[in-house]
């Protein structure tokens, strides 16, 4: 069963916004807790609001030509199985490979492992795949979920438009995640804004 618990359901709390002034947690934050032993050692959380319609949106979190976006130039992906990128992501695995900035330096490859599901008007878009080779390879847990909901958007003039609530939650486990966990946060968060910036175009480019 896919669910976002805390991430979805008490999303104020415990989540770092893109604004955050300090990106390593404190001592207690980053110990063990039984929530965090069930799901994940080490957390990133993002809660943004989108500007563009939550049909929109979903149809971007699931957009191969997006998810290279929101990366771009920090990391370049190419699909090894199946070798070429379709429309929208399926269910299932998807076997990845990321290079550096350059595209030269592998770092690795990587299963996407995806799976949707819907809940009270909130959809969500998990990943439980795993690093085959790379820095990533010595985590035993990957958990991704992405949420997308609809929230009323600042009012800018008459009438009021729908934007998006959009969630995102990470957990990994395993002898490096805590030496990861800062890089994977810088990660996040690049990621964050570069939806944010990309989002006034999910309408327009996805029909919605």
């Amino acid at each position: 069963m896919v669910r976002l618990r805390d991430a979805e359901l008490d999303a104020d709390e415990h989540v770092r916004p893109l604004h955050d002034p300090e990106p390593i947690p404190h001592a207690r934050s980053m110990a063990p807790t039984p929530d965090t032993c069930e799901s994940g050692d080490m957390r990133v959380q993002l809660k943004l609001v989108l500007d563009c319609p939550p049909d929109a949106a979903w149809e971007a979190i699931r957009s191969p030509d997006v998810f290279r976006e929101v990366y771009h130039p920090l990391a370049n992906v190419e699909p090894i199985d199946p070798p070429t990128f379709p429309e929208r992501w399926p269910d299932g695995p998807t076997l990845l490979r990321v290079t550096s900035i350059s595209g030269l330096v592998p770092l690795g490859e990587q299963v996407m492992d995806l799976a949707r599901a819907e809940r009270d008007g909130v959809r969500i878009l998990e990943d439980r795949g795993h690093a085959v080779t790379g820095p990533l390879a010595a985590l035993t847990l990957w958990r991704h979920r992405m949420a997308v909901s609809a929230i009323d958007a600042p009012s800018t003039g008459p009438g009021q438009r729908t934007a998006t609530l959009y969630r995102d939650r990470l957990d990994v486990r395993g002898p490096t995640s805590v030496p990861l966990w800062p890089v994977l946060w810088e990660l996040w968060q690049y990621r964050g804004g570069r939806l944010k910036k990309l989002a006034p175009t999910f309408a327009r480019r996805f029909g919605r």
